[in-house]
């Protein structure tokens, strides 16, 4: 089903961005000191408008879609932007100074009202600082050129790699902004370890609230010579000897505290250790071995002073870094980033914040209760209708899924000219396989042009004529030389056209490698090796055409759209599954008979 054109009431929050835009304005020479000729028509501060804009519309998912609303005419009056390409678009972060950006969120952030807490923590000294970390999908080679191996975080059930960003965050509890936030590659190990990310990074003055993940005992040592405190979880098994056993209130009874104990941790430390344990209902845990039930919370914390109750209080506003990591992902729709490059990352930590994230933080402890209430109502229901044990398989085992296809399966897709570009989402994947392509055509001696195209500069492929000669170019990441395979001069007329890539092994970073011949009806006019790459075409929204290209062509041997004149092409054929080529050659003689 192909996705709907978007109007002007899909777009959302038109009215709180236009309110920042005069203050964007003032950038728009960012970067224009090397453009003496004034050519340059997308400036930084229309760049930073179209990223605002997709970070705040879900329907927005690409380029392409954002060229799309941005063409609306409301949205474009607002925006007062022209006409963008997708590779001016594309070019923008290696161009632009984000940095600029800095002095307009300070602004912008310098008169947001402070989140209300508990007031029995009102004498605290200590600023409250949730600390924790989350993935970002990344595109695995990009990700894997930047940080290499310490991308890598995950493995797909057949054996692939998954690489990603790790977003670790400071959260201020008053502000609900990062009061620091650093990236890494996605592997929680080494230097980029969520632990040693934080002890680089360590403040005096703050109570740093962090989950099991951080419970490192070294860690504990250094955020208390920083003259900081610390509340931290720890598994309910871990070694410690009791010093001191500390009577509980009744306010720590009320709090559900059933121990308060200065302890010796099996690691000696430079300051006194207190150990909080607190009973919670049981509640299920869902691990890959299993559904197991947790009833106590372990905390250790440096706060010897401090009541227990608040020390447990203190940590169930941990929680909170939750709720933020749920605006970001979810309803920012931010599971990716729509660039990988550095400079582009630091522009999107411009958008965090807006009156809706106020609104929803504000609102939170007034629905705590009563989102205590349901889900314990749905555990109860659960329970009575054996729902549990919960599905514990992660997101990435569960897109890997075959969920049923409006369709069957297909090894044979035919596309036809004079039709749109097809997006790649819903385009033949060659991805990490061989294939087979034939176009039937009918040649005249002046007959010159793309016969088929997908894919942009950056990586792609195309099969054209050009001095009356037959052309297939795997474009590989843009890596040049292209990969070329060239025939002799073609007779005019009818003629079934095409190449086969056959896929042998893998290469050093997942691309596959194997050996591609070029045909002319049934003969073998060029071959030779090649290397294809496991990653999509379309970083800029390109799709695939037939009889043309896109504004940014695949190939250097011709200008865009390299539309194909002088000659007829009746359809272009990509086959991925096992059929030999001939098959493939008896079909062109019955198109062409049928013709």
């Amino acid at each position: 089903m192909s996705k709907e054109t978007l109007k002007e009431k899909d777009i959302l929050c038109l009215g709180h961005l236009k309110r920042v835009f005069p203050l964007i304005d003032a950038l728009k020479d960012v970067g224009c000191e090397r453009d003496k000729a004034g050519n340059r028509e997308l400036f930084f501060s229309d760049y930073v408008k179209l990223v605002l804009l997709y970070t705040w519309n879900p329907l927005i998912g690409s380029v392409h879609d954002l060229q799309e609303a941005a063409a609306l005419p409301r949205v474009a009056k607002t925006l007062g932007i022209k006409r963008f390409s997708a590779g001016s678009f594309s070019e923008s972060p290696r161009v632009y100074e984000p940095e600029r950006l800095q002095p307009i969120i300070q602004e912008l952030t310098a008169g947001l009202p402070t989140q209300p807490i508990d007031r029995r923590l009102s004498e605290f000294k200590h600023a409250l600082t949730l600390v924790d970390g989350t993935v970002v999908r990344g595109l695995n080679r990009l990700v894997h050129s930047a940080v290499g191996i310490d991308g890598r975080y995950n493995t797909t059930r057949d054996g692939g790699a998954v690489y990603g960003w790790r977003l670790h965050v400071q959260l201020d509890l008053q502000t609900f902004l990062p009061h620091q936030l650093q990236r890494t590659g996605a592997r929680n190990a080494g230097s980029q370890r969520e632990s040693n990310v934080l002890r680089d990074h360590l403040q005096a003055g703050r109570c740093y609230v962090c989950d099991g993940g951080l419970n490192d005992r070294s860690l504990f040592d250094d955020i208390d010579k920083a003259q900081s405190s610390y509340v931290i979880r720890a598994a309910e098994n871990s070694v410690f000897a009791v010093v001191t056993e500390q009577l509980l209130s009744a306010e720590a009874l009320e709090a559900g505290i059933v121990r308060d104990a200065i302890v010796q941790l099996d690691s000696p430390l430079g300051h006194a250790v207190r150990r909080i344990e607190i009973q919670v209902a049981p509640h299920p845990r869902r691990r890959r071995s299993g559904t197991i039930e947790t009833e106590l919370i372990i905390l250790y914390t440096n706060l010897t002073e401090l009541p227990a109750e608040l020390i447990a209080l203190i940590y169930l506003y941990r929680y909170t870094v939750e709720l933020f990591f749920r605006i970001f992902k979810q309803l920012l729709g931010m599971r990716h980033l729509l660039s990988q490059r550095q400079a582009e990352f630091t522009r999107l930590k411009s958008g965090f914040r807006s009156e809706e994230i106020a609104e929803s933080a504000a609102r939170r402890d007034q629905l705590a209760a009563k989102l205590d209430e349901l889900i314990k109502a749905w555990f109860d229901e659960a329970d009575k209708n054996c729902v549990l044990p919960l599905d514990d398989r992660t997101a990435v085992e569960l897109l890997t899924i075959q969920h049923p296809l409006p369709e069957p399966p297909r090894s044979r897709y035919i596309y036809l000219p004079g039709t749109s570009p097809v997006p790649e989402g819903v385009a033949v994947n060659i991805r990490g396989r061989s294939y087979k392509i034939i176009a039937d055509v009918k040649l005249t001696s002046d007959s010159h042009g793309v016969i088929f195209a997908h894919g942009s500069r950056f990586g792609g492929h195309t099969l054209f004529i050009k001095d009356r000669r037959l052309y297939y170019v795997y474009n590989f990441l843009g890596i040049h030389p292209e990969q070329k395979f060239v025939s002799p001069p073609l007779d005019p007329g009818n003629h079934a056209v095409g190449m086969a890539f056959v896929r042998e092994k893998s290469g050093k970073y997942g691309e596959s490698l194997g050996k591609t011949q070029l045909y002319v009806d049934d003969k073998v006019v060029a071959e030779g090796p090649m290397r294809t790459q496991s990653g999509h075409f379309t970083l800029s929204g390109d799709g695939l055409c037939v009889g043309y290209d896109s504004e940014d062509r695949v190939s250097h041997e011709y200008e865009a759209p390299g539309t194909f004149t002088d000659g007829t092409i009746l359809g272009v054929a990509f086959d991925v599954g096992d059929d030999v080529y001939l098959d493939l050659e008896k079909e062109a003689v019955g198109a062409f008979a049928r013709d």
